[in-house]
Formats: C-alpha cells, structure tokens, sequence
C-alpha cells in the first residue's frame, strides 16, 4: 500500500543505523574537543617580515572586527581549521589585526601606527578583509573582502594562499 512501508523493506535502513552506533566517539568529536588555536595578533610587522623571509613564507594580513559575524565565520571556519593543518605552517603566516583594537603596530618600514591606520595603508575599510602580503608589506595576491560565498571561501584562501606562495618563492 502507498504511504506505507513493510518491515522486510526497512531491514537495509537498520543495518546502515547499527553501523553508525558503532562509529567510535572520536570520529564524532564536536569543535569543542578540537585542538585550541589563536590567531597571533600583528604586533611588529618587521620582525614577522624578517621570520616570512627567511621561511619564503607569505604573509597573510587579517583584518577583522571583535563585533563582526562574518569575521568569526572566517576566523572558526577557515582560518583557525587552516592553523591546525599542519602544512599551512610552511605555505603562509597569518597575522590578526583587530580593527577595535587600540594597541600600535610596528609597520614593514619601522613607523609605528595604530589598527586603523594600518587598515587605512592597506585601503582594508570593510570586516573581513584578507590582504595577502610579502616580507616588504606589497600585495601580491588577490585579497578577499567580505564573506560572498561560504561555498567558495575556502577555494578562494587557498588560491590567494598558493598565488601569494609562488610569487614570495619565485623572488
């Protein structure tokens, strides 16, 4: 009959239900048991620029809001998930710099400004905004503004991310 399902016919269903009862804990952890990491907030730029060069690293700039939904979807979901990939840690080095923040920074060129005035330099006015630099503070690739496309996103990083390396390694 319609609308109407025979025991035999739901035996498959059960089988597949069983197995995933049996999937251990671990395969199921939430984000909570995931490994902390931080995201080092940019401090002396020059200093980061002398560790990218001698690493042929590009340096990734965040420029993100304490208050942004869409600059914790980047952090919680692309950036943090990327620092606990262990192969980001030679393919780019990611500085944070809070747009609400009130400490100074040390720039590329030794002059020390404030978050703003760093956001102003890189014309960066919109949270998020990924500015991906090298060890002498020039953009070398595409930047992404914004959230567009979460189904995107993370193939737009790793673009920008892979542009950024073969232009630092090709110097």
């Amino acid at each position: 009959q319609r609308g109407m399902f025979m025991l035999s016919e739901l035996r498959p269903v059960f089988i597949v239900m069983g197995l995933f009862s049996m999937v251990s804990p671990c395969c199921l952890a939430d984000d909570d048991e995931l490994p902390p990491v931080t995201i080092i907030q940019a401090k002396d730029l020059r200093a980061d620029a002398e560790l990218a060069r001698d690493k042929q690293l590009p340096i990734l700039l965040y420029f993100a809001s304490d208050y942004c939904t869409y600059c914790r979807y980047v952090e919680e979901e692309q950036l943090k998930p990327m620092l606990r990939n262990r192969d980001y840690d030679n393919r780019v080095l990611l500085r944070r710099i809070s747009a609400t923040g009130f400490g100074s920074i040390v720039h590329f060129n030794g002059n020390t400004m404030s978050a703003a005035q760093l956001a102003d330099y890189y014309q960066a006015g919109m949270a998020p905004t990924l500015v991906f630099v090298n060890a002498h503070g020039e953009e070398i690739a595409p930047r992404i503004v914004g959230v567009a496309s979460p189904d995107y996103y993370g193939g737009d990083l790793d673009d920008s991310i892979n542009q950024a390396l073969k232009s630092v390694r090709m110097m």
